[in-house]
């Protein structure tokens, strides 16, 4: 019984890290464009995606946190896979413009040139 404790505990900070990166992502989507108030076209057309996963993660991170506090840790690991793909989708679309093959993705999907804001 002591491997269940492990997955518990190791549960719980999943649990804790998925709350606390879901909270500071909506706090940087509440904060967009600041201090100059310019939000890119790339920016505005995923706001609804980014805060969608963000509270995906702060909802699956509270779920998860449960769940091995009350010893489900069954539940939990489900919680935890859910913290695991709202984090993967919040990275690809926070990291877009350095991954080689995702602009090429959101131009076919949205038929917009892809930008970022980055000028040079």
């Amino acid at each position: 019984m002591i491997v269940e404790a492990e997955v518990k505990v190791l549960l719980a900070i999943v649990g804790l890290v998925g709350m606390a990166v879901g909270a500071m992502t909506l706090l940087n989507a509440s904060s967009a464009g600041f201090p100059d108030g310019y939000i890119s076209p790339y920016d505005r057309s995923t706001a609804v995606w980014v805060t969608g996963l963000a509270y995906g993660l702060l909802l699956g991170g509270v779920f998860t946190l449960v769940a091995s506090l009350k010893g489900k840790w069954r539940r939990g690991v489900v919680g935890a896979i859910v913290v695991g793909l709202s984090w993967g989708g919040l990275v690809v679309l926070e990291n877009c413009w350095s991954l080689g093959w995702c602009p090429p993705i959101y131009e076919q999907l949205t038929g917009t040139m892809f930008d970022d804001g980055q000028g040079g």
